[in-house]
């Protein structure tokens, strides 16, 4: 069993700001951190997407929403002065099986709030991967061909990916795409839930 989370990123310094706009956008009760590599962290008891839009209209800057479901699959929200200008699944078909391949992620629009020296192609091999040629097998048959009859879907598109992505690569993706903006790993992988009250690295707001 994975690990999942939800927290939002705003590329902004000035903590007092953030904080004033938390409760004029009744973004309440939320845990705030403190001001490193350009960005403040977020990590509201509430749902965390649909608070990008109204916090990146009153701060007039970009916002991202980070959310990974059971360690397997990364999905982000960025939102500029209130418009949602590029949304990234990394794993569409991960309930159904059917797509393998990554949705959005937009390289050029997030590249611009990358750390200096990110490449364009850097950003994109991490989004989308390596492109390889499909090769068609048959169908195994006896025992091999049951157990992956009985194996949930996203099991049997990460076994028979040309792109061989495998389970539990939600966290990874959470923890570079971070990495390549500037954000810690801690602020990247936690959410409300998993705060401990006591901190002293957040401030809680409400």
């Amino acid at each position: 069993m994975g690990s999942s989370y939800a927290n939002v990123h705003v590329k902004m310094n000035d903590v007092n700001v953030v904080r004033a706009a938390l409760r004029k956008c009744d973004v309440i009760p939320a845990y705030l951190s403190k001001s490193g590599g350009g960005w403040i962290s977020i990590f509201p008891e509430d749902s965390e997407k649909e608070i990008c839009q109204s916090l990146s209209a009153e701060l007039k800057c970009p916002v991202f929403a980070f959310q990974v479901y059971d360690s397997d699959v990364f999905y982000y929200w960025l939102y500029v002065n209130g418009e949602m200008i590029d949304e990234y699944d990394s794993w569409p078909g991960y309930f159904d099986g059917n797509g393998d391949k990554p949705v959005g992620g937009k390289v050029q629009e997030v590249l611009s709030l990358c750390l200096p020296g990110t490449t364009f192609e850097q950003l994109d091999e991490l989004l989308h991967g390596k492109e390889e040629k499909a090769e068609t097998h048959e169908a195994p048959s006896g025992m091999i061909g049951e157990l992956m009859k009985s194996l949930t879907p996203k099991w049997l598109a990460a076994m028979t990916s040309p792109r061989n992505f495998m389970p539990w690569q939600g966290d990874s993706l959470a923890i570079e795409f971070a990495e390549k903006l500037g954000i810690g790993d801690e602020q990247a992988t936690e959410s409300w839930d998993d705060i401990d009250s006591e901190s002293t690295e957040l401030e809680l707001v409400s």
